[in-house]
């Protein structure tokens, strides 16, 4: 699985390395949420994977000099706050 995540992540970055330099100039921040629990999804509907995806994309993200932000399983009222 991370090196699917690793791969995913690999050409999300590829393609916003080939974007000019005017678009990504100046300070990068990345704001990546991974949420596997949602309150109105039974058990087996839940996401399985989504907090070690935001994670791996983070990672990818810091490597190319992002600063990265986030929070694992973010409720709609802690993102509001």
């Amino acid at each position: 699985m991370c090196e699917l995540v690793g791969e995913r992540a690999g050409r999300l970055i590829m393609g916003m390395m080939s974007l000019p330099s005017s678009v990504v100039a100046g300070s990068r921040l990345a704001f990546v949420v991974g949420i596997e629990t949602y309150d109105q999804l039974p058990s087996h509907q839940q996401l399985k994977n989504a907090v070690n995806d935001a994670e791996g994309v983070s990672l990818k993200l810091a490597e190319i000099g992002f600063q990265v932000m986030g929070e694992p399983n973010l409720t709609r009222s802690a993102f509001n706050t």
